[in-house]
């Protein structure tokens, strides 16, 4: 398998302790053709596909994940010290408060800031159902641009929660008895 960067997709990696930045790679076979089932070629595929018929589509993605104490285990599952949401007075969590983001306040603030830096468009962030449990809004765009800017985006936020002395975890339902 042969790499070749594409140029158009480099930027700064912020998250980095020396300068430092980062490209996408496009994958191909020692006879250079492209790897087909390269998750970027499949996409280049797709829209190519939207293309001929004249269309283009415009995707927003939305990405939940938990953020998690760095007691839990390896499989993602609550050891007892993981619980980042507060309760209510119910002893419910607070879904979509903001009392949980503002105890976050300097890693969401952090996660902004390193998002501006590689050019990925966030919008809102919200506190979703489950103890822990977050969402990221990004703006409407180019679906090659924005699966790149995804993949990007978890790269840093994962960082950042370490650095904050936690996990992210982007899993569909990580925990059994939580909503995912």
């Amino acid at each position: 398998m042969l790499l070749e960067p594409d140029r158009t997709t480099l930027r700064l990696a912020p998250w980095s302790p020396e300068p430092a930045a980062t490209v996408m790679m496009d994958c191909y076979d020692v006879d250079g053709s492209l790897v087909d089932v390269a998750p970027r070629e499949v996409l280049k595929k797709i829209l190519a596909a939207y293309a001929a018929r004249g269309l283009q589509p415009v995707v927003a993605p939305e990405i939940e994940f938990y953020l998690v104490g760095e007691a839990a285990g390896d499989d993602g599952e609550d050891t007892g010290e993981s619980d980042t949401a507060p309760a209510t007075d119910h002893g419910l969590p607070a879904p979509y408060g903001t009392d949980r983001l503002h105890d976050l306040g300097d890693l969401f603030r952090e996660l902004a800031e390193q998002c501006r830096i590689q050019e990925i468009a966030t919008g809102a962030v919200s506190q979703e159902l489950g103890p822990g449990q977050f969402e990221v809004n990004f703006d409407h765009g180019d679906a090659l641009r924005l699966a790149d800017d995804v993949m990007l985006f978890k790269r840093t936020l994962k960082r950042l929660a370490s650095a904050h002395g936690l996990r992210a975890t982007f899993l569909a339902k990580p925990f059994r008895d939580r909503p995912g």
